[in-house]
């Protein structure tokens, strides 16, 4: 500490510093961005690498290549990449790592770290092939069925639900009309059933507010009218039904769920889902939620849903169903600080990431589409601990194909 205090008081003693020359910092600037404006990925594992010399880039080695062979049986879609000698041995790769040299023979490039494994014959523990395999290698990552689903579509037909949402409705300045954001932060997460999986689907709407609250943030005069509103509440039946038949069939979670066409039955083709509207809560103003959360970044994807300024928060549960004896006596003493996150749960054994498989897939089948690739599968031949399951994940190569994937990751992770 004291050692921290001199260097403090040194640095304020020179203050302002000798600034550097302004063309020197654009060239260091222009140098450094060169050095990362490129997006190369690997064959094996589908990591996205921005270094134009980390790596290595070859011709293409069946032998080199041979533990990504993969069981075909295994893989609910096809992976064949395009060049007939590994696809006839069923290697798995990611054929955006591919690329054609001057005489139009294809190559491959390898990050850092798998050929270390290839070259001793094993099979790296980030490759695809260690059923780290999401879904189809192109652009359209997602089937049709998941592609178009709504925000709320996507809570319907989800088995697990990890945390619940607050969004914040408030006008904008620069659009009056409308401009949406998500609370974050100094909040109190409370009781949510996390004991199990829903077995039967869809979520009925009426039990959309467990997991959803709106809150309106003005003056109560402007609350927005439910026809303003529609289009951020909207649910499609068809959209759910096929999504929900699709997962049936082709995600390893959902095998044994029961979708409820009688609920469906009594939906109308397209609906709002009123039970969000009629629960919205109000504020008078949202002057010290933004002065204490200014400066946070936000993403591209929190700045552009559905048109809008919309965005969601995973930190809050908030079905308060059974709420444990000292709930209330937590809750008070959480008013005592300025910054808080209290845990309260309930139920005897809490779904857990750390043991069990489904815990992400079951939760965001959109990302995981066919149950597979997420955090534990006991097929997996080298395990990954979850730190490096996210870092995997957070550099894979569908971040560029598929917009949606960083935004949900995001709150995944």
């Amino acid at each position: 500490m004291d050692r921290l205090f001199h260097r403090l008081q040194v640095i304020e003693s020179e203050w302002p510093l000798v600034t550097t020359d302004g063309k020197t910092c654009y060239d260091d600037f222009y140098r450094r961005m060169h050095d990362v404006s490129v997006n190369r990925v690997c064959v094996s594992c589908s990591c996205i690498d921005h270094s134009r010399t980390a790596g290595t880039v070859l011709d293409i080695d069946v032998e080199l290549l041979r533990p990504l062979q993969t069981n075909p049986h295994e893989v609910q879609f096809p992976f064949a990449c395009g060049v007939g000698c590994l696809d006839s041995e069923n290697i798995m790769i990611d054929r955006l790592g591919l690329s054609l040299s001057l005489d139009t023979s294809h190559r491959m490039y390898l990050c850092v770290s798998c050929p270390k494994h290839l070259h001793a014959g094993q099979l790296p523990p980030e490759a695809l092939a260690n059923h780290r395999w999401l879904g189809p290698q192109s652009p359209d990552f997602q089937p049709s069925e998941l592609r178009s689903l709504s925000w709320i579509d996507s809570i319907i037909i989800a088995r697990g639900h990890m945390f619940g949402s607050v969004v914040r409705l408030q006008r904008c300045a620069s659009a009056p009309d409308a401009a949406y954001f998500g609370i974050k932060g100094h909040a109190v997460v409370v009781p949510q059933d996390t004991t199990r999986l829903i077995d039967i689907l869809p979520l009925p709407p009426s039990s959309l507010p467990d997991h959803v609250r709106v809150v309106w943030s003005g003056v109560s005069s402007e609350t927005p009218n439910r026809h303003q509103l529609k289009h951020l509440f909207t649910v499609s039946t068809e959209r759910v039904r096929a999504a929900l038949y699709w997962l049936k069939r082709n995600h390893r979670d959902y095998y044994s769920v029961t979708i409820d066409d009688a609920e469906l039955n009594r939906w109308q083709p397209v609906f709002v889902a009123v039970e969000l509207l009629d629960s919205i809560a109000h504020v008078s103003s949202s002057t010290a939620e933004d002065g204490a959360r200014e400066g946070f970044g936000v993403t591209v994807d929190d700045l552009d849903h559905e048109h809008h300024m919309f965005t969601t928060s995973g930190i809050v549960d908030v079905n308060c169903v059974s709420a444990p004896a000292n709930a209330l006596t937590l809750e008070r003493l959480a008013t005592f600080t300025d910054n808080h996150t209290i845990h309260i749960v309930n139920g005897n054994r809490i779904r857990r990431d750390h043991d069990e498989p489904s815990y992400f897939t079951s939760t965001f089948p959109t990302l995981f589409p066919y149950g597979t690739g997420g955090y534990l599968d006991p097929r997996r031949r080298k395990p990954l601990s979850r730190a490096k399951w996210q870092s995997l994940l957070l550099r894979h190569s569908s971040r560029c194909a598929n917009p949606q994937f960083p935004s949900v990751y995001n709150v995944l992770l």
